[in-house]
């Protein structure tokens, strides 16, 4: 009888951590975060950002290359000529 009980137990303890990583791993949204990856820069799902939005040219380039990496596009249109770089304004 101890022993069923001692499993039971072991078995509950298991969900709760299981239950309780899921949880830790998400944001206020309930979108679980991937631990493993680095902080998102800036926002690639829509045309959200001019080049006056960032201090300087390289803060503007690690979101254009973010977004294009993540979309394959220039989704803020940050490279105005096409060139491959962001906000030459800023430089």
């Amino acid at each position: 009888m101890v022993k069923v009980w001692a499993f039971i137990i072991g078995i509950l303890i298991i969900i709760f951590i299981a239950v309780s990583s899921m949880l830790l791993f998400q944001d206020d949204t309930g979108t679980p975060i991937n631990p493993n990856t680095e902080e998102t820069i800036c926002n690639c799902q829509e045309d959200s950002y001019n080049c006056s939005d960032f201090s300087d040219q390289i803060d503007a380039q690690s979101c254009y290359d973010s977004c294009l990496e993540q979309t394959g596009i220039d989704i803020h249109q940050l490279d105005k000529d096409g060139e491959g770089l962001a906000c030459e304004s800023l430089s």
